[in-house]
């Protein structure tokens, strides 16, 4: 804060009017830690402003007149009212009543009566047009659910209703940007609020289209009291509850989101999904590349989609071994995510996922063979196997394959004299 302090009295000592506003503001008033600092200022022209502004100034939107100030390693931005406007009027022009406030020396300027929402724990739209001037405040209205817990009052709520379709004006990467974020909420009751919210308005199955058919789509199962999106709904709150990976919570909302697609019901009427993993895994790919997501992130999550059935409850040492080997350096996000999933199905009585998850993660650290392991580890070449055996072709990549599968099962140490007397019973 002594920077800011610093940008003030310089301000006000040139003949400007400093205020304190934005969400640093909203956030200190809500007794929040805050690392955006926000100023704004009257009485000065942008030239003058520029010319007493201290430490390192850089101009960013030049349209918005905002300056990044860099003081004592600290950087505040500092603007003007923009196009014009006197601050009460920048204020209303702003998206929601909680951040339509300013505080100087003086103290507060609150024309939309954002002190006593903040008070209430209410998000208030500022005017009706705020979603058509910027059409990401609907998803910053969702996030500031999952972030601040406030409940959205009911005009503002039919608003971003009526007005959902707006979000196909939002390029891939700012959706992108704001579902992270909302994931990323350290409250999973308001994280499951928000994602109701957002199914209610219509804005979930805008941004994600493929979720439609998984609103109120009942599975028919006796493993499952919940509908397909309370079902992931859940698995969510739970991952965010106990403080899962980011990844994980967005691998977590996808995992089920093929089983629409993949749903049939066997002669005594219970619903199966069989290959849904695949389906959604494949699914997951084309929507995250869609918003831009890295090669990395897409893969990642993709492989946590088409893993989430895995370890089964009961697994062998063999079973488990493969499921590490087969995600590698993802195997605890995959152990997290089956738990999130089982959390938010029927359980046997007596049986607790967090439980049983802490119980094979204990197993699997105290086995030797953590690492993806395949046949390129393997002790023993191609062309050994050929010579030794007299094979060639498809031949020597089933003898590679079934070592590589008998070192991963912990019954083969990778030896060559141990596999090659391994092959010499299998060839």
């Amino acid at each position: 804060m002594d920077a800011v302090k610093t940008i003030i009295h310089t301000i006000e000592q040139a003949g400007g009017r400093c205020y304190q506003v934005g969400g640093a503001l909203r956030d200190e008033l809500l007794g929040l830690p805050g690392k955006d600092r926000d100023l704004l200022v009257t009485g000065l022209s942008q030239e003058q402003l520029k010319k007493v502004l201290p430490g390192k100034v850089g101009l960013v939107g030049a349209s918005f007149e905002v300056f990044k100030v860099t003081q004592e390693g600290e950087t505040v931005d500092v603007a003007l009212p923009r196009n014009g406007l006197d601050l009460e009027d920048d204020l209303r022009h702003r998206d929601f009543t909680i951040n339509a406030l300013a505080r100087s020396t003086s103290g507060l300027v609150d024309p939309t009566g954002g002190l006593q929402d903040l008070q209430n724990r209410i998000l208030r739209m500022t005017s009706p047009v705020i979603f058509e001037q910027d059409p990401l405040r609907l998803l910053r209205a969702i996030r500031f659910v999952a972030k601040l817990d406030f409940e959205i009052e009911p005009a503002t709520l039919q608003t971003m209703t009526t007005q959902a379709h707006l979000l196909d004006q939002v390029s891939p990467e700012r959706v992108q940007e704001e579902w992270l974020r909302l994931l990323r909420c350290p409250n999973a009751d308001a994280v499951l609020r928000a994602l109701r919210i957002s199914r209610d308005t219509g804005i979930l199955d805008r941004i994600f289209p493929e979720f439609a058919p998984c609103i109120g789509f009942e599975q028919h199962n006796p493993h499952h009291q919940f509908t397909v999106d309370e079902h992931i709904f859940a698995a969510v709150h739970h991952a965010v509850r106990r403080g899962f990976s980011l990844r994980t919570r967005l691998a977590l909302f996808f995992h089920d989101i093929a089983k629409p697609a993949c749903f049939s019901r066997g002669a005594n009427g219970v619903g199966h999904f069989y290959e849904h993993e695949h389906v959604g895994a494949r699914m997951t790919r084309e929507i995250l590349t869609r918003l831009k997501f890295s090669t990395h992130w897409i893969d990642s999550v993709r492989k946590l989609v088409r893993n989430h059935m895995r370890p089964p409850t009961d697994p062998s040492r063999k079973a488990l071994r493969r499921f590490m080997n087969d995600l590698g350096e993802a195997w605890e996000d995959a152990l997290d995510m089956r738990e999130a999933d089982l959390a938010a199905h029927l359980v046997p009585a007596g049986f607790d996922p967090e439980t049983w998850s802490a119980g094979i993660r204990q197993e699997a650290l105290n086995m030797p063979l953590v690492a993806t392991f395949d046949e390129r580890q393997l002790a023993l070449s191609g062309h050994t196997i050929m010579q030794a055996f007299q094979v060639q072709g498809q031949e020597v990549g089933r003898l590679k394959q079934l070592a590589v599968q008998a070192i991963i099962e912990g019954e083969l140490e990778n030896q060559p004299e141990a596999i090659l007397a391994f092959l010499e019973h299998k060839k």
